[in-house]
């Protein structure tokens, strides 16, 4: 922890659990839509600006440092420097921590990457963010929590929205210039909780081909303007 730092709320145990049910609830919705409507890409979009975007922003806002980044935009920027430069020492991680507290069913199993697989997964994420900036460049709050959705709905649509929270984990515990961005007890820099995280969202990944508007607040606000 950097003295002095000012970190966003929500790390106390109780609250980083709430807001892990909540994660697993929001999935639970969206993986019932996509069975139930699955041509329906609109209402399968704002189904998930809506309940699993709003409670992984939440998580991934829990442990912020506000001296360093106002919104996790800013700090995903980061990692995605950090990438390109070739700065992250990749390494497999162990396939056997299965977390006691998700029920088997919805569990699944942690799969296991190799180091060129995390590579690309890397690569893929870094990708997705240049995208989104490229298409919205401002910088503001509102602009920076679309930008985040529309990542979110790329992860979902590429099938590997699981796989970049474990790239994203592996950053932060192994990369020292990240870990200013987040509190040690921060989802992104427990292993423990990452995981958790990367196996809530597995089970939606591997049952379920989104094919959601990941641009659909650009093209909403564009019209809105004409």
């Amino acid at each position: 922890m950097v003295k002095g730092s000012v970190y966003l709320a929500g790390l106390n145990e109780r609250e980083l659990l709430s807001c892990m049910d909540s994660l697993g609830v929001a999935i639970e919705k969206v993986m019932i839509a996509a069975k139930e409507v699955p041509q329906n890409t609109e209402r399968i979009t704002l189904l998930v600006h809506n309940s699993l975007c709003i409670e992984l922003a939440k998580v991934l806002r829990a442990g912020l440092c506000v001296s360093e980044a106002s919104h996790p935009w800013t700090v995903l920027e980061e990692v995605v420097r950090v990438i390109l430069n070739n700065k992250v020492p990749w390494r497999q991680w162990n396939n056997e921590i299965i977390d006691p507290t998700i029920s088997p069913e919805r569990q699944g199993r942690r799969t296991s990457y190799s180091v060129q697989e995390l590579k690309q997964f890397g690569a893929t994420l870094a990708s997705a963010v240049t995208s989104i900036n490229r298409v919205n460049s401002s910088c503001d709050s509102s602009s920076m929590s679309a930008k985040l959705r529309s990542l979110i709905c790329h992860g979902l649509n590429s099938g590997e929205l699981h796989a970049w929270i474990r790239v994203l984990s592996l950053c932060f515990s192994s990369c020292s210039e990240l870990k200013r961005f987040y509190n040690t007890a921060s989802a992104l820099r427990n292993p423990n909780l990452a995981t958790k995280i990367e196996m809530h969202l597995t089970p939606l990944v591997r049952s379920t081909i989104f094919h959601l508007d990941s641009d659909i607040e650009w093209r909403t606000k564009a019209s809105s303007v004409l």
